[in-house]
């Protein structure tokens, strides 16, 4: 009756690699927990060259979370003033974009917050490249990338999403 159940499912959501935990009661003397892991989507390379593989949400996971993942590779680019902000960055720009933009990213780069660029892979087998800028207007951003993927040109700029650019 006295099992802090909010607390015990909040101390396993720390755990890296959980993406949540509920915990329940199972009367009369018993309790279950039920984990959901975070599923790993690139594989950071950091500035110093070490590389880490993180979730959605920007949290590094357990180096074997990667196992049979297919991972979008994310690098941060030398120089950067702000690694940690640069990967955090990219990690929401990921998480932002819808499944058909994100399944056809090949690669993420960044050196700082407000520098992301992503790679897509198009359906004839080239590749574009998206000047994404921060994680802001992500929607919006994601929506005028999808209309201007089959105008000719290899790199387009949503930096600004109200006034976009190719080239």
């Amino acid at each position: 009756l006295l099992l802090p159940t909010d607390e015990i499912a909040d101390r396993a959501a720390e755990v890296p690699g959980v993406a949540s935990a509920e915990v329940d009661r199972a009367w009369p003397d018993g309790m279950t927990v039920t984990v959901t892991e975070a599923a790993p989507v690139a594989q950071l390379t950091r500035a110093d060259g070490s590389t880490a593989v993180v979730d959605a949400a920007g949290e590094e996971l357990p180096a074997a979370a990667a196992e049979g993942a297919t991972l979008v590779p994310m690098t941060v680019q030398g120089g950067a003033s702000d690694p940690e902000g640069a990967a955090a960055t990219m990690s929401e720009v990921l998480a932002s974009l819808p499944d058909p933009l994100r399944g056809a990213v090949r690669e993420v780069s960044a050196s700082s917050t407000s520098d992301v660029t992503l790679v897509l892979t198009l359906e004839d087998g080239g590749t574009k490249t998206v000047v994404w800028g921060d994680a802001y207007d992500a929607e919006l951003k994601a929506e005028v990338v999808q209309a201007l993927l089959g105008r000719p040109g290899t790199t387009i700029d949503v930096s600004s999403p109200v006034a976009p650019v190719t080239r």
